[in-house]
């Protein structure tokens, strides 16, 4: 299945953003999570969020690449780990 180009596909850079298992957005996650729970957010509804935000995340990066620093694609790995960064955050958030 042939993706279309976004912005930033291509660029080489220190860290290959959105495409190494960890980038300087992991730690967005995290803090997003962290912030989640001192906020009263449940595990459940971060849970939601954050796979939410990471099925609708190619779908915005389309449509509105400009409000993306870096909107190329994520690698699916790259999901999954700001996923576990987000709960992880939630987890220490919540101590």
């Amino acid at each position: 299945m042939s993706h279309a180009q976004l912005p930033g596909d291509d660029d080489q850079r220190a860290w290959n953003i959105n495409q190494d298992l960890l980038d300087p957005f992991t730690l967005v996650h995290a803090g997003a999570g962290w912030v989640c729970a001192k906020i009263g957010i449940s595990f459940s509804w971060t849970v939601l969020l954050a796979v939410g935000w990471e099925i609708a995340e190619p779908w915005l990066k389309l449509k509105y690449p400009d409000q993306f620093p870096n909107p190329s694609r994520d690698a699916g790995f790259n999901k999954f780990t700001d996923v576990g960064a987000m709960l992880l955050g939630w987890s220490l958030g919540n101590e």
